[in-house]
């Protein structure tokens, strides 16, 4: 299970770097990186638990909620939020903003 929790942050340091060589984020330092990679990943694997312990029935639409903190996480680092919405098939409204 460490060797892929290991393997999961650097996916998302990777993504995160890909994002900022192709200027849809800001260029951060390299700690910064690591622990918003960190976070994503903490909130990916742990989004389904929190639904369970809270009680809530886990349906599609809560998944991808999950899967939308973590873009909201990303959001104050991002140049061009309609570019990358395009890029990565991100949704345009999030159900915290309604």
């Amino acid at each position: 299970m460490q060797v892929l929790n290991q393997q999961r942050v650097l996916e998302f340091k990777d993504f995160l770097d890909h994002m900022i060589a192709q200027e849809l984020m800001i260029p951060l330092p390299e700690e910064r990186i690591k622990m918003l990679a960190q976070s994503s990943w903490i909130v990916s694997i742990f989004w389904q638990p929190y639904l369970n312990i809270s009680g809530e029935t886990v349906t599609r639409e809560r998944l991808v909620e999950g899967i939308q903190l973590v873009h909201h996480m990303l959001l104050p680092y991002i140049i061009d939020i309609e570019a990358v919405q395009e890029k990565l098939a991100i949704p345009t409204q999030f159900p915290m903003d309604d």
